[in-house]
């Protein structure tokens, strides 16, 4: 299979362009910084991050076709899937150690119904994470060794 060009991701992540101002705002009110499309990668993706004692992510991402393959196309009706996230790293003995907390996700959403219910899907993860604490996250345990 032939390797896809970088100008078909740039036309294949196009359309999130138009969330850019919606997601700008709300970073910029909440303390997040937001990292527009491509900056974490080819396939279509958003975040929004925060970092302190705790880091946190919101995530909106392209999800895969029925068969777990990565979508090549844009469709009005693409699914995207939206992902809160927070996580302690530590340093023990020399390693990272992560301790990751319990996460908050929608998905399934098409890419049409996203654009007009963004808001009420980034108030609800947005408050998924300012309820998390060091007290909670630890509680789930270690999850990652990066």
């Amino acid at each position: 299979m032939p390797r896809i060009k970088i100008e078909h991701h740039e036309l294949f992540n196009e359309h999130l362009w138009e969330l850019n101002e919606l997601l700008s705002d709300f970073a910029e009110k909440n303390g997040y910084t937001y990292h527009e499309p491509m900056s974490a990668g080819l396939y279509p993706k958003v975040m929004l991050t925060r970092e302190s004692n705790i880091s946190q992510a919101i995530i909106i991402d392209m999800d895969l076709n029925h068969i777990g393959k990565k979508f090549e196309f844009f469709f009005p009706e693409i699914p995207y899937s939206l992902s809160a996230n927070c996580w302690i790293d530590e340093e023990k003995e020399g390693r990272r150690i992560r301790y990751s907390g319990p996460y908050a996700a929608v998905g399934g959403i098409p890419f049409s119904a996203l654009k007009t219910s963004i808001n009420l899907h980034l108030k609800y993860l947005h408050a998924h994470l300012e309820n998390m604490s060091d007290e909670i996250i630890y509680a789930c345990g270690i999850r990652h060794y990066p």
